[in-house]
C-alpha cells in the first residue's frame, strides 16, 4: 500500500517540475483536492506550471476548477497570471460547467425590490450569496432586473468584497454585458468596470459591448446625442 507523501514532498515536486512524480503520487491515492498551508491546491500548482496534462489528470480524478487560496485565486487565475493561456482556457471551461451546475438552485427571492428591502433590513446584501453560488443567471430573470445598479453590485461585504468581485470569481462576467440591463444607465456599466480587476476583463470585449450599447439605445430612442456615454 503506498503512503500518502507529506507537504514538503509534494512542494519538492512542483518546485522541480516533476510531473511524472506528481502523477505517481495520485495513482498512488492522493487527494486531488489536496491543499497546502497556503490554501493552494494541487491544481493551482499544475496551473503554474502550465502542464496540460496533469491539469487534465485533475479534473479527471475530481479536482474542483473553482477552488480558492487564501488571496482569493483560481487555479484559473494562477494560469492567466503565469501566461499558461491553454490550461487556463481549460480551467475556464471547467468553472463555467460547475457554475452552472451549482447556478441551477432556485433563488429565495422573486423581485430585485425584494432583495433589495431585506439588504436594508439585515445589513447585508444577499446579493453576495447569490453571486457565490454562481445564480447570476436567475437574478438577471426577475422581473425588475433592468433595475439592476452599479451600486447594487459594489456593495462590499466584511471581507471587503464586492458582489462584482464574486461575480467575476465565478466566470459570470460575460452575463453582465447585455445592452438590456445597462441602456437606461450606460454610465453604471462604465463604472463597474473600473472596479473589474484587470486579468478578468479579457472576458468581454469593452469597447464592442458600449458601441452595441450605443447602437441600442438609438434604435430604441432614435436620438444622435447620447446622455450618459463618456467620449
Amino acid at each position: 500500500m503506498s503512503s500518502i507523501p507529506s507537504e514538503k514532498e509534494i512542494d519538492s515536486a512542483f518546485q522541480a517540475k516533476d510531473v511524472a512524480g506528481l502523477l505517481r503520487m495520485l495513482d498512488g491515492g492522493l487527494d486531488p483536492n489536496w491543499t497546502n498551508a497556503s490554501g493552494d491546491t494541487l491544481l493551482h500548482g499544475a496551473a503554474k506550471l502550465g502542464d496540460l496534462g496533469l491539469v487534465e489528470k485533475l479534473l479527471e480524478k475530481g479536482a474542483t476548477a473553482r477552488a480558492y487560496n487564501r488571496e482569493t485565486e483560481t487555479p484559473w487565475d494562477i494560469a492567466v497570471s503565469w501566461g499558461n493561456d491553454d490550461a487556463a482556457k481549460i480551467l475556464r471551461k471547467h468553472i463555467a460547467d460547475e457554475t452552472l451546475t451549482r447556478g441551477n438552485d432556485p433563488i429565495a427571492f422573486q423581485s430585485l425590490a425584494d432583495i433589495r428591502a431585506t439588504a436594508e433590513e439585515t445589513g447585508v446584501s444577499p446579493l453576495h450569496e447569490i453571486a457565490r453560488r454562481g445564480q447570476l443567471n436567475q437574478l438577471l430573470a426577475l422581473k425588475d432586473a433592468q433595475d439592476l445598479s452599479a451600486g447594487d453590485l459594489l456593495v462590499r461585504n466584511l471581507d471587503g468584497d464586492t458582489v462584482l468581485l464574486n461575480i467575476c470569481q465565478h466566470g459570470q462576467l460575460p452575463l453582465l454585458a447585455k445592452t438590456e440591463l445597462w441602456m437606461k444607465r450606460p454610465q453604471d456599466f462604465q463604472q463597474l468596470w473600473t472596479h473589474v480587476p484587470a486579468h478578468y476583463k479579457k472576458e468581454v470585449d469593452y469597447d464592442a459591448f458600449i458601441a452595441a450599447l450605443r447602437q441600442a439605445k438609438l434604435q430604441s430612442y432614435g436620438k444622435p446625442k447620447l446622455k450618459g456615454f463618456q467620449k
